[in-house]
């Protein structure tokens, strides 16, 4: 994979039985730093992978991982 690829998934969350729209997130591989904070902050959604750089585990993450980002390498779009 190289450095600048993004990855994009679509992902649906049931929240409490409460299911919300959901959008595609991006992770510009480029703009990663591999802090971790996304997995830190939503491990059930994200890792570090091999590569040192954040991928998205369930395709499903808040529009507020956006903001954990310190690089903002996460986007989510509608």
């Amino acid at each position: 994979m190289t450095s600048n690829k993004i990855k994009e998934y679509n992902y649906s969350r049931n929240l409490g039985g409460i299911t919300m729209a959901k959008k595609r997130v991006k992770i510009d591989q480029g703009l990663c730093i591999g802090c971790g904070c996304c997995a830190g902050t939503y491990p059930d959604d994200f890792q570090i992978g091999d590569s040192g750089l954040a991928e998205v585990v369930s395709g499903e993450a808040d529009e507020e991982a956006v903001s954990v980002c310190p690089v903002g390498a996460i986007s989510v779009e509608e």
